[in-house]
Formats: C-alpha cells, sequence, structure tokens
C-alpha cells in the first residue's frame, strides 16, 4: 500500500542520473558515480566549512531551516517542500 507523498522534504520521484550527467567507476562493484558541476567553487567551499564542524560534533544542532538554506546555496535546483508533517508520524 502507498501512503501519499505529504512529508516535508519527501521527493515525488527517485532521480538517479540526470539529463547531460555521466557516470564514472568509484572502485566499487555495482556502484557507479557522478560529477556534479552546477555550484559554485567557493560556495561549495563555504558548505564544507559550515558542515565540517557539524560532522566532527563541535559546531551545534542547526535548524531545519538553516540546513535547507544551506544545501540550497549548494544545489540550486533544490526545492524543498516544507508540509509540517514528518514520516515519523506515519509510522
Amino acid at each position: 500500500m502507498l501512503t501519499p507523498l505529504d512529508t516535508s522534504g519527501e521527493k515525488p520521484y527517485e532521480e538517479f542520473v540526470g539529463e547531460g550527467e555521466k557516470t564514472f567507476e568509484i572502485g566499487l562493484p555495482n556502484l557507479l558515480a557522478i560529477r556534479y558541476t552546477g555550484t559554485d567553487p567557493a560556495e561549495l567551499a563555504r558548505f564544507l566549512s559550515w558542515l565540517e564542524p557539524l560532522v566532527q560534533g563541535e559546531g551545534g544542532s542547526p535548524g531545519k531551516d538553516e540546513i535547507v538554506i544551506a544545501l540550497a546555496a549548494v544545489v540550486p535546483e533544490l526545492r524543498h517542500v516544507e508540509t509540517n508533517k514528518q514520516l515519523d508520524h506515519r509510522l
């Protein structure tokens, strides 16, 4: 049984390789990668500088809005839809 697509951030479909993207081997069986080229290198560096302390457990706990803004800066085609519903509410 399928449930309606009504949770925040839920994608309407999975897209693994976009138009114009090329796959390449990364040394893992059954897994290819793509190189994302749409991000400004300076914006990507800012994002990684923001992300690194979070990964190391030193950057506090950003809110959802802050995460969405940070990701949208490096993935301009990101379209987050806020519904105020979460997948946990379905379980």
